[in-house]
């Protein structure tokens, strides 16, 4: 019986999942697991870790409706799949491709350990598949719209009927607050609030005093919605429509600038701009911080931030 792992990242969620589809199409089982990655769980702050466990658990909810459980590890990638594949007898695992400089180098090491199939998950586009004539990336986010909106979708995925392993591994650690409904359940009702004021969003996005914005960031940061959900159900029909749609071309237009150049993460792409000084003011980056700069609208965003896990963009 042909068995698979479904390592699941950035992408939590069933619907539209590369991956997921394919592994429970092309395999009598599937193993779907989250590994609680350390590095990156230190560099998150309390409301990123709160709402990651929270969409965890959600998923394991969606899981458990048919007739299966997240398979939940602590510890580095690197070794913890091939643990599990050992243990599962699974013969290959099955990931959505990620573009921060971390996860390239994780997900290469892993390659080469254990066989891998990566699918394009995380964008409407595959990433690299938008390029000039000569084959390079775009690095004017202009050109790359036109090229962007001209591409036709690839497929919809759909899931097959593989069974899906019941085994949840270590508990999903408790949190203190999650402050918005997690998992696609909340994603989608954010979408359908989000329906009834976006023909408004060219107008008033700017505008921190009106809730027109999606307040989906941190659904398409964490997969529990694909970009191309929110395109499709957005559509073009108004000039709000197309303004929003166009904020998830800007999305993909620096998801694939860093898959290209990966050192952007701590140099300027254009040489000119590597010699602009910055300041070193400790106290300065705590006042922001915490909401204590004096000007009303930066301090209210930034408590904001900390109280809810989300700002305004404009803010």
């Amino acid at each position: 019986m042909s068995t698979a792992v479904v390592w699941f990242r950035a992408d939590l969620r069933l619907g539209d999942n590369p991956a997921w589809a394919a592994a429970t199409t092309a395999h009598q089982v599937v193993v779907p697991m989250f590994v609680l990655d350390p590095r990156p769980l230190a560099a998150a702050g309390p409301r990123r870790r709160d709402l990651l466990l929270a969409h965890l658990g959600a998923l394991d909810a969606d899981l458990k409706t048919r007739g299966g459980r997240l398979l939940v590890r602590s510890g580095n990638p690197v070794r913890v799949i091939p643990e599990v594949m050992a243990a599962t007898g699974a013969a290959v695992v099955h990931f959505n491709h990620d573009v921060t400089p971390y996860a390239m180098r994780r997900d290469r090491t892993v390659a080469v350990t254990v066989p891998t199939v990566v699918h394009d998950g995380r964008t409407i586009h595959p990433i690299g598949s938008i390029t000039t004539a000569s084959g390079q990336p775009y690095r004017v986010f202009t050109p790359f719209s036109r090229a962007w909106g001209a591409r036709a979708w690839d497929p919809w995925p759909e899931a097959g009927a593989a069974s899906i392993t019941a085994e949840a591994g270590e508990e999903i650690p408790g949190i203190s607050g999650a402050t918005m409904r997690p998992g696609e359940t909340g994603a989608a009702e954010r979408l359908e609030r989000f329906l009834t004021v976006v023909d408004g969003y060219d107008t008033g996005r700017d505008r921190p005093d009106r809730d027109v914005t999606s307040r989906l960031s941190a659904d398409l940061r964490f997969g529990t919605i694909s970009p191309r959900q929110v395109a499709a159900a957005v559509g073009d029909g108004t000039a709000g429509r197309r303004a929003f749609v166009r904020q998830l071309a800007w999305r993909e237009f620096y998801a694939q600038l860093l898959a290209a150049f990966p050192e952007s993460v701590t140099r300027a792409l254009r040489p000119e701009y590597r010699a602009v000084p910055w300041r070193h003011d400790p106290a300065g980056l705590e006042a922001w911080q915490q909401g204590r700069t004096g000007y009303p609208l930066v301090d209210a965003g930034m408590r904001q931030l900390v109280a809810e896990g989300w700002m305004h963009n404009r803010v």
